[in-house]
């Protein structure tokens, strides 16, 4: 980096690693704000099946009115039949 003092610099050389593509799973819950008895059936289901969903390589995002959940280890079945708990909600 080159720079003309303080806080301004000019990048003049970057290296960049990447990754090749992988199909991802994916499943995401939005609930209404006023609705909290589905919110707390919702955060429920979670919570009662965090460990297993970890185990299966999901990730998350959890708010109390919505959920993403994204994985690259399952296929679209398994992904369905991991998360059954959470679609059947």
């Amino acid at each position: 980096m080159s720079g003309g003092g303080g806080t301004f610099g000019v990048v003049l050389d970057a290296t960049f690693e990447v990754a090749p593509q992988m199909p991802m799973q994916m499943i995401a819950v939005i609930l209404s704000e006023e609705n909290t008895t589905a919110t707390r059936a919702m955060l429920s289901v979670i919570l009662n099946n965090s460990v297993q969903w970890t185990q299966e390589g999901w990730g998350s995002t959890i708010i109390p009115q919505s959920a993403i959940f994204v994985t690259p280890w399952l296929n679209s079945s398994a992904a369905n039949e991991s998360m059954g708990p959470l679609l059947d909600f």
